[in-house]
This record gives C-alpha cells, structure tokens and sequence, in this order.
C-alpha cells in the first residue's frame, strides 16, 4: 500500500505497472492459516481497487499469487521429501516452482506484453489452485 502510494504520483506522468503479491494460500485455504489467506485476499481486493483509481492515469496495477517458491529458506526450514511429493502430486505441472519462474511472470507483468491487463491477478503456481 504504502509503495503504491508514494510510487503512484511519479508514475502519472506517463503511465506505468504496479505488480503486487497475493499468494495462492487465498485459493486452496490451508488449516491454521486464516489470518495469512485473509489478508493474500486482501491484496487482491487493494489490487482490483487501486486498478480502478489508477487506470485513467494509464496506471496498470495487478497481483500475482505464486504456489509454493523453493528459496533457500523455504528448503531449509520448510521443504520436506514428503512437501515435494506432495506438491508434484497437486500441481499440474510437476516441477517445483523456482524463483526465476516468478521472476519471469512479474517481469511480464511488468512490462508492454502485458498492457491489455489490469486489476487482475495470475496464479503462478504450476496449477496447483486450478480448477
């Protein structure tokens, strides 16, 4: 919120794209998480709203929600043999998500390829929330 605040009135001059992060927890809903998928649905609602109040100064603003990011952190303190198994099983595509993979996504998002979107939110998550 506060980026977007103070980013928002350079950006006015000519235009521009806010990318946010959600997470696909908002989607799937784990056990003992209630709080942290509240507010990932509340960066989506900041995102549709902010689209609005930003688009006629050609202001893009959208989310996106990555599934679970092997980092270093997250491997190590995380990451199990069973957590791998278990995320190959629910996503579509059985690969562990990298991140370069959303690297390369808010890189789209960020750029001209995506000047048709806003006030949307893309699941990056190898279609482990798909339905």
């Amino acid at each position: 919120f506060f980026t977007a605040q103070n980013a928002a009135p350079w950006m006015k001059k000519r235009g521009g794209a806010i990318v946010n992060f959600s997470s696909i927890t908002f989607h799937i809903s784990p056990d003992n998480m209630s709080a942290y998928v509240a507010t990932k649905g509340g960066v989506i609602a900041f995102t549709r709203a902010l689209a609005r109040e930003l688009g006629p100064a050609r202001i893009r603003v959208n989310t996106v929600s990555p599934g679970w990011i092997m980092t270093d952190r997250q491997l190590n303190e995380f990451v199990s043999p069973a957590t791998k198994r278990m995320l190959r099983k629910a996503q579509c595509i059985p690969d562990l998500l990298q991140p370069e993979d959303i690297a390369l996504v808010i890189l789209f998002l960020a750029s001209d390829a995506s000047s048709a979107l806003s006030g949307q939110e893309l699941l990056a998550d190898r279609g482990w929330a798909h339905h």
